[in-house]
């Protein structure tokens, strides 16, 4: 086919637009309305105390020809709106389509008009989008008007099985859904599109009327190969439904008809024809056997007829000429519905964690997530599921008791939890017998109700009744250029991302990469940690500390940039008297010890300690007495190219500061989560930095004493009754909690 009759169909199809204005805003913000009256003057009113220059921004009104006194509204209150009128009531999707005609904006803001917005709202779509050329749709945080304690929408998802929705609808506001992330989909009551999509795949699809338009426009987006945010810090407050009236007869027929459409348009043909059967049960169920929606199903099936040619040559345009992604990449994102299963019914439930011997930061999440199963599903039977690694051997498993040892080093209390030690080494040179290792034990997690993957960099796919992967950080996909190798290494990596129903990640660091590497929907579950109200030492000692792992490799602590920089510090004079304390573990491993004895080598002589192999109450004594911890993983270390070297989370930092101890970090990896500058603590990206940042504090008790209470007090995020209820919300999808009570 020729260019030119390429584009000319594309014009044709793709819901085109000709700007009839020239760019010369930043936003035009575009409300379509009928018979909006009531809810308009919230709406516009909140758009006039935003934090955002009054003269990049412009508000458009088109009104689908109301007949109440909307257009009058406008018009006497709102003398710079621009409002737009139409002859006949065109839908959410053309009134829109008539707005982003008229805009003059690099971006295209559509809003409801049953919506009013907190003052950050377009300022944080703005940045969102802004950063990164290749996002292309921008939404926001959704909570409901009357109930602003409660979410209505965090990010749109798309099912499985074809079905659209709101994520974290009807949930308590608790925090769970804060991260900026990717997503399949945002709600078209509050969404920014950048002028530049619009140019290239189009506007809303005007057959719609309304419903599904957005999700169908977020659909294209993604085939495109476009980014799509969420951003949660654009907040909008919202009357759900408020014109059509939820589940009334015109809405239902709206919403079965457009889910139809949307995957006839969009969809590869397998969940298309998945999507059509389930349609056609759903008619035999309703319809036939107990007789409710008989008119609306014959009437959505007529309309479908009836557009049924138009969309089949929609569906060439976009399934042959816009698309640029891969179906399979893109649908990793869909969520998979299960039928849920009753809390008390969980019997069995296996925790994979392969490197329990190193009792770190992995196995600290390990061990709160036993208590959190022992809480959750307090009738289940845990088991640790574990074997021999590169790193540790068969015997290391059996000459300790790990459970015990887990309890004793994270000081919590597990219940009906045992050991399971399965005989193979999955870390094998001959790849063939890794793989078979790797599936041997993937036929395993077949026997439990719930499987969480808790081991670092594993690749094991889950076959339980539900799957869960807690990721610490993404493994990055090995390339091949022999294509049997690629393809099989594909087929691999996508059945192993496809064989999980939930991925979680211990941050939105950690978060980032794997929406980067792996392209699924993943929410964040800190590692958590006990907020025991004891009082903060007042009477601390002039010590700077350090909490980490003594190895070479990976995300190694730097504690050798620690102590250089300490006694760069002590020979310029300026931390005469200070002492610092470099603590944690030692791996066992020859080059793990050589760099531990060349570190002690290079502190001779200097008021630098290391203490080795430290009890719970040894570290909390230590963590008491202290006043600055330093931190300094992924100095030196390229984002780009090894993101893996930073710090993921930041636990030992949040430890710290629940003893009053200031943080001074490394300005990269899951620190900036954790440590806000100035506010509670100090963030550094050279040497010099965190030499000048530990000489304020050296010199100021008094700004000591008041970011140690700011840093104990902006701690409780990470509580275990917060993480708690995260992780509840996030199972809610494949589990029954009802009339379950949690601390």
């Amino acid at each position: 086919m020729h260019l030119k009759t390429k584009l000319q169909i594309g014009s044709a199809l793709r819901c085109k637009i000709d700007f009839l204005q020239n760019q010369s805003k930043k936003v035009s913000i575009v409300i379509p309305n009928f018979n909006g009256e009531k809810l308009l003057k919230d709406c516009i009113d909140s758009l006039y105390q935003i934090n955002f220059p009054r003269d990049e921004f412009e508000i458009i009104v088109v009104d689908n020809s109301s007949s109440d006194n909307s257009k009058e509204l406008v018009k006497s209150n709102y003398p710079d709106v621009v409002l737009i009128e139409a002859d006949k009531n065109l839908g959410f999707a053309a009134g829109c389509n008539l707005g982003i005609k008229w805009s003059k904006g690099q971006y295209i803001v559509l809003l409801n008009n049953d919506t009013s917005v907190d003052k950050e709202w377009l300022n944080e779509l703005v940045i969102v989008a802004n950063n990164n050329s290749d996002v292309a749709l921008v939404g926001s945080k959704l909570l409901y008007k009357d109930n602003p304690g409660v979410i209505q929408n965090a990010g749109s998802y798309l099912t499985d099985k074809g079905e659209g929705g709101d994520l974290g609808s009807h949930q308590a506001d608790e925090g769970q859904y804060e991260s900026t992330r990717e997503v399949m989909a945002v709600c078209g009551a509050s969404m920014l599109l950048k002028r530049t999509l619009i140019e290239e795949i189009g506007g809303l699809d005007e057959d719609f009327f309304a419903y599904y338009e957005d999700t169908d426009l977020c659909y294209r987006t993604k085939l495109h190969g476009k980014k799509i945010i969420y951003a949660p810090r654009s907040v909008v407050f919202h009357i759900h439904a408020a014109t059509s009236g939820e589940w009334s007869p015109f809405f239902t027929f709206l919403v079965f008809r457009n889910k139809i459409l949307l995957h006839l348009k969009n969809s590869h043909l397998a969940l298309l024809i998945k999507v059509a059967f389930l349609y056609c049960r759903q008619i035999f169920i309703d319809g036939i056997l107990r007789g409710s929606n008989r008119k609306t199903h014959l009437k959505v099936v007529t309309s479908i007829i009836q557009k049924f040619p138009k969309f089949l040559v929609k569906r060439f345009f976009i399934r042959f000429m816009l698309k640029k992604a891969n179906d399979g990449n893109v649908l990793l994102r869909l969520t998979k519905i299960k039928p849920k299963i009753k809390a008390c019914e969980v019997k069995r439930v296996s925790i994979y964690n392969a490197y329990l011997p190193t009792l770190g930061g992995g196995e600290n999440q390990t061990a709160h997530i036993i208590t959190y199963i022992n809480s959750i599903f307090p009738s289940a039977t845990i088991e640790l599921l574990c074997h021999e690694s590169e790193a540790f051997k068969k015997k290391n498993f059996f000459d300790k008791d790990y459970i015990k040892l887990l309890e004793t080093e994270f000081g919590l209390s597990f219940r009906n939890t045992t050991m399971r030690f399965i005989d193979i080494n999955t870390n094998q040179k001959n790849p063939f017998l890794r793989i078979w290792n790797n599936q041997k034990l993937s036929a395993i997690t077949r026997e439990y109700d719930l499987f969480i993957n808790n081991t670092h960099i594993s690749k094991l796919p889950g076959q339980a009744k539900v799957n869960i992967y807690y990721c610490m950080f993404p493994v990055k996909f090995e390339r091949n250029r022999f294509p049997p190798i690629v393809l099989f290494r594909r087929f691999l990596n996508h059945s192993f991302l496809k064989s999980y129903d939930l991925f979680l990640a211990n941050s939105q660091y950690t978060q980032k990469w794997i929406d980067n590497y792996w392209g699924v929907n993943s929410f964040v579950l800190y590692p958590p940690v006990r907020i025991d109200n004891h009082p903060i030492n007042h009477f601390k000692e002039n010590i700077i500390v350090n909490i980490g792992r003594f190895f070479v490799g990976g995300h190694n602590k730097k504690q050798d940039i620690m102590v250089q920089t300490f006694k760069n510090m002590y020979d310029k004079g300026l931390a005469r008297g200070w002492t610092l304390v470099l603590a944690g573990r030692v791996h066992q491993e020859q080059e793990s010890i050589r760099y531990v004895h060349a570190l002690e080598e290079s502190a001779k002589g200097y008021p630098i300690k290391f203490m080795f192999e430290l009890t719970i109450n040894e570290l909390r004594s230590l963590l008491d007495k202290s006043k600055i911890y330093w931190h300094a993983t992924g100095f030196g270390e390229t984002t780009s190219v090894n993101p893996e070297r930073f710090e993921h989370y930041g636990l030992s930092t949040i430890e710290a500061a629940l003893f009053g101890v200031v943080p001074v970090v490394f300005k990269a990896g899951g620190q900036p989560e954790i440590i806000h500058q100035s506010e509670n603590g100090f963030l550094w990206d050279t040497t010099d930095e965190l030499i000048d940042f530990t000489e304020l504090l050296m010199k100021n008790g008094e700004l000591i004493n008041e970011l140690s209470k700011a840093t104990f007090n902006s701690m409780s995020i990470f509580s275990e009754e917060n993480q708690l209820h995260w992780l509840v919300h996030f199972l809610s999808t494949y589990f029954d909690f009802e009339n379950m009570i949690y601390p």
